[in-house]
C-alpha cells in the first residue's frame, strides 16, 4: 500500500479499476481507502471513473471523492443523485457525501431527496442538510414557507432540529417576517426543541413582534 502511494498517480488508474473489477470486496474496499489517501490527486481520475455506474462499486469511488473533499466533485455527484431511479446504495453514498460538503450547490438536491419514499435515502438527506447548518439554513426556512403540509415538511424540521447550533434566533427573525404558515411551521420546530428553544423564545418575550 506505500508503495502505491509513493508512486501515485502512476497507481491511481490500477487501482480504480480494482474497486470497480476486483473480485474481491476486501481488495476493492482496500483499493478504495489507498486512492483516498492519495488526495487530491485521485480526484479527476475519480470523476471520470463514476459513469458508467457499476452496481456496488461505484459508491466505493463516492466515498473516495467524500474522504478527499475537493469541491471539484460537487457537480459530478449531484449528477450522480439525479440519475432516474438511482440504486439505493449509490443514493446513499452520495447523500452522505454531500453532506460533508459546506457548499451552497449540494442543498437543493438535498432538499429534493427529502421527498424520497425510501427512509434510508431520506433519513440520510435529514442528517446531510443537518451537518450542512448554516449553508443550508435560509432554504430550510423558505421550504416551511407552504400552507399545505406535505410529508416533506416533518423532514425540513428535522433537519433544523438536527444542526449543532440551533438556529434559533435566526429561525424567530423568519416568524416575525414571515407568513402565517411559515410562522407555525417554524413554531412547531421552537415545541420540538424544548428547553433551549424557549431560552431564546423567553429572552425575546417583549419584542414588538
Amino acid at each position: 500500500a506505500n508503495a502505491l502511494r509513493t508512486y501515485a498517480p502512476e497507481s491511481i488508474s490500477g487501482l480504480i479499476n480494482l474497486v470497480l473489477q476486483s473480485d474481491s470486496e476486501v481488495v476493492a474496499s482496500r483499493a478504495e481507502q489507498i486512492l483516498g489517501d492519495i488526495g487530491v490527486a485521485v480526484v479527476r481520475p475519480v470523476i471520470e471513473a463514476l459513469f458508467p455506474v457499476v452496481p456496488e462499486r461505484t459508491p466505493l469511488l463516492v466515498h473516495v471523492l467524500e474522504h478527499v473533499r475537493d469541491p471539484e466533485a460537487v457537480p459530478v455527484l449531484i449528477s450522480l443523485l439525479e440519475i432516474p431511479h438511482v440504486e439505493q446504495p449509490l443514493a446513499i453514498a452520495v447523500v452522505h457525501a454531500l453532506g460533508q460538503f459546506p457548499d451552497r450547490r449540494v442543498v437543493q438536491p438535498l432538499l429534493n431527496t427529502l421527498a424520497s419514499t425510501q427512509p434510508l435515502i431520506y433519513e440520510g438527506a435529514i442528517n446531510a442538510l443537518s451537518n450542512l447548518g448554516e449553508v443550508a439554513l435560509d432554504r430550510l426556512i423558505a421550504a416551511l414557507d407552504i400552507e399545505q403540509k406535505t410529508a416533506v415538511t416533518p423532514r425540513v424540521q428535522r433537519a433544523l432540529l438536527g444542526m449543532i447550533d440551533f438556529p434559533g434566533e435566526r429561525l424567530l427573525a423568519a416568524i416575525a417576517r414571515g407568513s402565517d404558515a411559515q410562522a407555525q411551521n417554524i413554531m412547531d420546530v421552537f415545541l420540538s426543541k424544548g428547553g433551549e428553544a424557549a431560552q431564546v423564545l423567553v429572552a425575546h418575550l417583549f419584542d414588538e413582534d
